[in-house]
């Protein structure tokens, strides 16, 4: 029986590629390569490119480490609802610190965020002490948080956009 099967699974592989073969106008075929098929392959991460706007600029008063790959990042992580329903992949969230824009991501999955900061130095809305928020379709959340307040962990922030 299972001997069956896969004969019968190579007999609809081998349907598929003259398909595929058939279809394919890029493919040049070469006589002495009978059982090979050139089959197009395009690149994607899931975004259509042409149609995703850049991502926000944190404001100038942001301060990044001067070695980003030196110091691990700070995360505030959680749910993401727009209207009740789970925020769709490719969200933009952008972080607010000390009242000044700052990082900003798209969310990777459907119905959570993730986003990425680094403590800075005094005088930067990324000092310690600066209140942490969130901004999503132009409202800001603010967690009531402080940057120093969690440390070695991410800081779970679940929102509700209404």
């Amino acid at each position: 029986m299972l001997f069956r099967v896969l004969v019968a699974a190579a007999a609809s592989l081998a349907a598929v590629s003259a398909l595929l073969f058939a279809a394919s106008f890029a493919a040049a075929a070469d006589p002495a390569l009978t059982n090979r098929v050139a089959l197009p392959m395009v690149a994607a991460d899931g975004y259509p490119a042409s149609n995703l706007p850049p991502l926000p600029s944190p404001d100038p008063a942001y301060c990044p480490p001067p070695n980003i790959g030196s110091t691990p990042p700070n995360s505030v992580i959680g749910t993401l609802t727009i209207g009740g329903a789970p925020a769709p992949a490719g969200t933009i969230v952008q972080m607010v610190l000390g009242g000044k824009l700052g990082l900003a991501s798209r969310t990777a999955a459907a119905g959570g965020y993730r986003v990425d900061y680094w403590a800075g130095a005094a005088g930067c809305s990324n000092e310690s002490g600066a209140a942490i928020g969130v901004l999503v379709n132009g409202q800001v959340f603010d967690s009531g948080v402080k940057i120093g307040d969690v440390v070695g962990k991410a800081q779970v922030f679940n929102i509700a956009v209404p």
